[in-house]
C-alpha cells in the first residue's frame, strides 16, 4: 500500500509537472485555471449583484457549471492525463518497473489514480469554492438543502472524474506519443 501511495505521488507530480521544467507545468496549470476561473467570475458578479432574480437568470447552477468546465476537462484528458503513460513507455521505463515487485494492476492502478486525483480536483473543486463563497454571501443553499446538494456535487464530479480518466488512460494506453 505504501509504494503504490508513493507511485500515486510520483504519477501525480508527473501529471501536473512538478519537478520538471517549466514547460510541462504549462497545460496542467491552463486546464486547472480554465476548471476555476469561470466560479471566481461568477463569485465575484454574485458579490457585486445582490438582486436575487438577476443572480438566478445569470449565473449557471451546480449542476450547469459542469459544462463550464468541460473544454478544461477535455484539454487535461487529451494533452495532460496521456503524460502519465506514455512517458514510461517511449523511454522504456516500463519495462525496468515491470522487472521488480511491481506488477501490471498496480502499476495500472498507481497512475490510474494520478490521474484521477487531479481531475476530481478539477471537477470537484470549482463546485465546492462555488458552494462555500455562494453560502458566505447569502446566495447559496439553505442548511437544510446544503447536505445534499453537497452529496450531488461530489457524485457528479467523481462520476465526470471517472469518464474523462477511462478515456484519457484508454486512448494513451494505445500509443506511445500524447
Amino acid at each position: 500500500a505504501v509504494r503504490l501511495f508513493e507511485r500515486n505521488v510520483a504519477g501525480t507530480e508527473r501529471v501536473l509537472g512538478l519537478h520538471r521544467s517549466f514547460r510541462h507545468k504549462v497545460l496542467p496549470a491552463i486546464a486547472v485555471l480554465i476548471a476555476f476561473l469561470p466560479a471566481v467570475v461568477f463569485v465575484g458578479i454574485t458579490a457585486f449583484l445582490p438582486a436575487a432574480q438577476i443572480l438566478n437568470e445569470i449565473l449557471p447552477s451546480y449542476g450547469e457549471y459542469v459544462g463550464e468546465t468541460t473544454m478544461a476537462l477535455a484539454l487535461f484528458a487529451s494533452l495532460v492525463a496521456p503524460e502519465a503513460l506514455c512517458t514510461d513507455r517511449r523511454t522504456g521505463m516500463l519495462d525496468l518497473y515491470l522487472a521488480g515487485p511491481l506488477d501490471v494492476k498496480r502499476y495500472l492502478a498507481a497512475k490510474w489514480t494520478a490521474v484521477v486525483s487531479v481531475m476530481l480536483v478539477m471537477t470537484i473543486g470549482p463546485q465546492l469554492f462555488l458552494l462555500v463563497s455562494y453560502t458566505i454571501v447569502n446566495a447559496g443553499p439553505s442548511l437544510g438543502d446544503a447536505p445534499l446538494l453537497l452529496v450531488r456535487i461530489v457524485v457528479s464530479g467523481v462520476g465526470v472524474a471517472l469518464f474523462y480518466t477511462a478515456v484519457a488512460m484508454g486512448v494513451s494506453s494505445l500509443t506511445t506519443r500524447r
